[in-house]
């Protein structure tokens, strides 16, 4: 677990956050990127539990870093690990551009940016824990969406 460099309080981290769309050329370190990363959803405590929420534990989100100018990491998509520490190489070169063009509209901040994270999900595990239950699975889908949107804002609280 990480400790407070700053020591500010929730209250001040939620009134310095804000969307950040001009990034400097400068690279980011290995610790920030992983700070962030544990607050997206790393281990907390021993009995494994999470920074971030899950319906019944099932954790179906998978992060993923694309970095771009992270210092001591090589150009690349890294799938990361729950453990929020071991970075798995998953793709060997920069994709920047490529989530750039794919993003809705006009976005050219995604391929300045030193590094990315995306929140994927295992949509068809959730499907299934759920498929017993009242709108056979539906239901289950919301709460993917609820869980990374939990995770997003970690990420954000943590940067500001």
């Amino acid at each position: 677990m990480f400790e407070s460099v700053i020591g500010i309080t929730l209250a001040q981290a939620m009134a310095d956050r804000h969307t950040q769309r001009e990034f400097s050329q400068q690279a980011v370190s290995l610790h920030v990127v992983q700070r962030l990363l544990w607050a997206a959803c790393g281990v907390s405590e021993d009995a494994g539990k999470r920074t971030s929420p899950s319906a019944h534990a099932l954790h179906p989100l998978r992060l993923y870093t694309c970095a771009g100018r992270v210092e001591g990491v090589e150009t690349g998509v890294y799938a990361i690990a729950s453990n929020t520490k071991d970075m798995n190489l998953h793709i060997d070169h920069d994709i920047r551009a490529d989530l750039e063009t794919v993003a809705l509209e006009d976005q050219p901040w995604i391929g300045n940016a030193a590094g990315i994270i995306t929140i994927c999900a295992d949509m068809v595990a959730a499907t299934l824990a759920f498929a017993d239950q009242p709108t056979y699975g539906t239901r289950r889908l919301r709460h993917v969406h609820i869980e990374a949107g939990a995770v997003a804002q970690n990420i954000y609280l943590q940067a500001a």
